[in-house]
Formats: C-alpha cells, sequence, structure tokens
C-alpha cells in the first residue's frame, strides 16, 4: 500500500457557484495521476460532500481501475452513526 493517501473530502468542481458540480473528468485526471505515481490508498466517509465522496469513488476509480489495484478506507464517523 502506498505511503501517502488520496482523500476525497473535497473535490474540484466545474463551477464554483453551483454546488455539486464536480468536474469529474478532472477528478478521472487526478486519480490516474495518482495511481499512476504509485498511489493505490483512498479515504472517503458517508458524510464527506453529502454523498458524493462516494459516489467519486464508484465513477472514477471502481468502474475505472482493477479492484486489486486499490485499497479503501470507508470510515463511520461516531457522531452521525447510521443503521446498515
Amino acid at each position: 500500500m502506498s505511503e501517502l493517501g488520496f482523500g476525497l473530502l473535497r473535490l474540484p468542481l466545474k463551477d464554483k457557484n453551483v454546488p455539486d458540480s464536480y468536474d469529474w473528468e478532472l477528478i478521472n485526471e487526478m486519480v490516474d495521476l495518482f495511481m499512476e505515481k504509485g498511489g493505490s490508498y483512498f479515504d472517503t466517509c458517508y458524510t464527506y460532500l453529502d454523498g458524493y465522496s462516494e459516489m467519486a469513488v464508484k465513477k472514477c476509480i471502481a468502474e475505472r481501475k482493477p479492484r486489486d489495484s486499490f485499497r479503501l478506507a470507508e470510515k463511520i464517523p461516531g457522531y452521525e452513526p447510521r443503521d446498515p
């Protein structure tokens, strides 16, 4: 596993004035560059970006990369647990 991780708490927007206008192409480029440089560890939580962080995992990592090429940390915050 890589020493550095790619955190998905903040993602680039296409339009800073439009919430949830994530720049999926740029996020793909960022993921690709991170992995080309040897990165494999990604970090997310369901509370990040109202769920868009997990959407980024699906769209930009899980659907585009072999499962054995990355590790994913999914956290559950103690202040906001949810039922499975």
